[in-house]
């Protein structure tokens, strides 16, 4: 029997080792829902795939309104900040931090509790900062047809995501994926530029297990966004927003998490504040801001300039974030925002990988032409081909044990060195790219 499970915590780094805890204690044949509070540290979009499916005000008025509908419900808090429950001593586990097994984040399961997978390599929008379509140039067109996986190994996949390579609207093979997608009952995770988001699609979308839909939307003034993203409709992009945030809820599921990308460079970093107060005023669950990153092609190509990154205009960028934390106050939306400059290069810049990265040890990344990867990081380093061996041989392979031991003992492989996922700014990526004196 299927049991439901509610973790519930403020920061990452309890929800992501209280997700593994359960994982590993209570099977992976478990239902495992978060919980986290509005104005916190907790970043629901990078607890290790999971759906948050609840983001609420406080943490005990969450509690008190969901426990009930939960058999298991595991709290990374103090006890007085609990509340009141009423929820049995069998039901409720109070976890204080410094007790989660730190060694159990760590223990890499028989098979991957999430797929990520490249659908298509394949958008007919053109944004500036995307390096894609320098990719698809390289690589030529791909497309993954879900046929190819080995579907009895991956039984225990709770979160299928659509990468960020392509537009998934676009994918030859999308209503495969979205038939697999529900049948083994994986919850669905999708970027989209907007453009072709129809109200059929969202639908088919829902019923197919969507729990998360992320819209790229660097501004809403529509002069700014035109700038950015070509080929894209401002005003297209909005209803397919409003339409996602109008869906129904799902009996025990609510309605599918609608969260928004922004890409912050210097053409968009004024119209920051009105662009987060009108999101958030629409009803958007989450803001994502991540900061562009300059790729040469894309200088080469005149898209972008070095001198686009707020590397060299750190003082703006800051003072603008900080405004757009001020706007989105009062309306239920939860705003993640990298750390002031200072703080990052102080603090960040050369934290350990282990820190924060935990896809080599959970994930697996299927790109358009089989290749597997350990993280979407780290693309160059290939771990296998599904045309050329099955994915069970892949994931329990020498060459990925080597590579989650080195990225476990410190050892860290070149390819991670360097990596910007889960909203890490490294200026290293940067100055490999550009030579900051020469600017």
């Amino acid at each position: 029997m299927t049991c439901r499970v509610l973790i519930a915590a403020k920061h990452n780094d309890g929800l992501f080792r209280a997700v593994f805890n359960a994982h590993s204690r209570l099977g992976s044949a478990n239902e495992i829902d978060v919980l986290t509070c509005k104005g916190s540290a907790a970043e629901y979009c990078n607890v290790s795939g999971i759906s948050t499916l609840y983001v609420c005000e406080a943490l005990s008025a969450g509690l008190r309104q969901l426990g009930m509908e939960y058999n298991s419900v595991i709290v990374v808090a103090a006890a007085d900040e609990c509340g009141d429950l009423q929820l049995s001593s069998g039901v409720l586990t109070i976890i204080q931090a410094p007790e989660l097994e730190f060694t159990d984040v760590h223990k890499v399961p028989d098979s991957p509790r999430i797929l990520r997978v490249e659908a298509t390599n394949r958008c007919s929008a053109r944004c500036r900062m995307c390096p894609n379509r320098f990719v698809f140039r390289s690589h030529g067109h791909r497309e993954l047809s879900p046929e190819g996986l080995e579907w009895d190994f991956l039984s225990s996949v709770k979160d299928i995501v659509f990468l960020q390579n392509g537009e998934f609207t676009e994918a030859l093979y999308l209503r495969e994926w979205l038939r697999v997608t529900s049948d083994v009952r994986a919850r669905l995770h999708v970027t989209t530029n907007g453009s072709h988001l129809t109200p059929n699609l969202l639908n088919e979308l829902v019923e197919a297990g969507l729990s998360s839909i992320t819209f790229s939307i660097d501004s809403t003034d529509p002069v700014v966004f035109r700038d950015i993203r070509y080929g894209s409709c401002l005003e297209r992009v909005l209803e397919g927003l409003d339409g996602a945030l109008g869906l129904p809820c799902r009996a025990r599921q609510g309605r599918p998490i609608v969260q928004v990308n922004i890409t912050l460079q210097r053409r968009n970093v004024r119209s920051l504040t009105s662009t987060c107060k009108d999101l958030a005023a629409r009803g958007v669950d989450a803001i994502h801001i991540e900061y562009a990153r300059i790729y040469p092609e894309n200088v080469e190509a005149g898209d972008m300039e070095p001198l686009d990154s707020l590397y060299f205009d750190q003082e703006l960028a800051d003072a603008c974030i900080r405004e757009a934390m001020v706007s989105v106050q009062g309306f239920a939306c939860e705003l993640s925002v990298p750390p002031p400059f200072e703080q990052q290069s102080a603090e960040r810049r050369d934290q350990p990988v282990t820190a924060y990265c935990w896809q080599p040890l959970t994930d697996v990344v299927v790109w358009g032409n089989g290749d597997v990867t350990p993280c979407v990081g780290a693309q160059s380093f290939i771990l296998g081909n599904i045309h050329t061996a099955p994915l069970h041989d892949i994931w329990h392979g020498t060459t990925a044990e080597v590579f989650r031991s080195r990225l476990l003992s410190g050892d860290t492989p070149d390819e991670c060195k360097e990596c910007i996922c889960g909203g890490r700014w490294n200026g290293r990526a940067f100055e490999k790219d550009w030579h900051l004196s020469d600017l």
